[in-house]
């Protein structure tokens, strides 16, 4: 993702800007992948069983977040910002889904 602390977040950030709301953009550093996902849009995640997901909210918190396939399932949940709830969960079905009623997540998968 650039090697660099700035580089990795100048990069991630860049997902955020509007002209990309709705495309599945993907940042991918060796193992690691990178996505952002938007509200309001059924999004798949992609990996093997036992590859670990996790879901960051990016500005503010993630409200009416539902997840399937994955080992600590949410239904409406909220991710509050800030919060380490969504980090290092474990992909069981591929692909897994995710829904955002409101928010923004960036996804982070580790494949094994």
């Amino acid at each position: 993702l650039g090697g660099r602390w700035d580089m990795t977040l100048g990069n991630i950030l860049l997902l955020a800007h509007p002209d990309f709301r709705d495309l599945r953009i993907s940042l991918v550093d060796g193992p690691q992948e990178v996505l952002l996902l938007s509200e309001g849009i059924p999004w798949e995640v992609r990996g093997q069983p036992g590859d670990t997901v996790s879901l960051i909210p990016l500005r503010g918190d993630a409200e009416g977040v539902t997840t399937r396939g994955l080992r600590y399932p949410l239904s409406e949940g909220r991710l509050r910002f800030g919060a380490a709830r969504g980090v290092s969960n474990v992909l069981l079905e591929n692909p897994a889904q995710v829904f955002i009623r409101k928010g923004l997540l960036v996804c982070i998968i580790i494949h094994q």
